[in-house]
């Protein structure tokens, strides 16, 4: 009787230590953390160009800041939206009969909103390649433009052009434009540099009969928060 009792209580001693082995053993479950939206702030330049069929073409320069957010869908892909502020500048000159010409000098502020669907892949050694494409909403906040017209007697009547100083968004233009873009770029840790394109689907032009649109390429240099 005495070893019966001594074998049970050594067997159940032996089965709690390796009960007790295996629970140290097992390896604990790491929750499963959601992705969460990634914040960016970037700087860059832009070229917008005003065009039509019935209009000399208007290229511009721009300096660009602003702040973006990504949202993941699923693996790889996400929605990128922000906001864009860019300053513009540039100038042309327009040649008459005569030798009458007019020299344009612009300058503008304009505002971005960007959505887009965006595609990663990542590659070796930290860097990933990604692309993107979807709309993208200018509003024009001003486009100021100084004319100063000269013809063969450098007087300033102007017979084609009327000289001074105006914001075309009052007298010729409409501040919205309607685009559609893709780009692409590589990342490195949280540093980003993506270039794209925006092609203009609407007239921006106040006149009916002569259609304008606005369109343009861009590179940005972006940091991860």
């Amino acid at each position: 009787m005495k070893y019966r009792i001594l074998t049970i209580t050594l067997l159940s001693l032996l089965i709690s230590g390796v009960y007790a082995q295996t629970e140290k053993k097992t390896p604990a479950v790491k929750p499963v953390v959601a992705k969460t939206k990634v914040y960016r702030v970037e700087a860059g330049y832009t070229q917008p160009l005003r065009y039509g069929d019935y209009v000399s073409n208007t290229l511009l320069h721009g300096i660009s800041l602003g702040g973006t957010v990504e949202y993941p869908i699923k693996k790889n892909i996400g929605l990128v939206t922000g906001l864009k502020y860019s300053y513009l500048f540039g100038s042309k000159t327009q040649l008459y009969p005569n030798y009458a010409e007019a020299n344009y000098s612009y300058t503008g502020h304009a505002l971005d909103i960007p959505v887009r669907l965006s595609y990663t892949v990542p590659i070796f050694w930290g860097l990933k390649l990604f692309g993107f494409a979807g709309p993208n909403f200018n509003f024009g906040l001003a486009q100021n433009t100084d004319v100063v017209y000269r013809d063969d007697d450098d007087t300033a009547t102007a017979p084609y052009v009327t000289g001074g100083k105006f914001n075309l968004y009052k007298t010729e233009l409409n501040r919205f434009s309607i685009q559609l873009g893709a780009g692409g770029g590589i990342q490195w840790k949280d540093y980003r540099l993506k270039a794209g394109y925006d092609w203009g689907l609407n007239s921006i032009s106040k006149d009916k009969d002569s259609p304008q649109k606005l369109k343009g390429w861009y590179t940005t240099f972006e940091y991860d928060l």
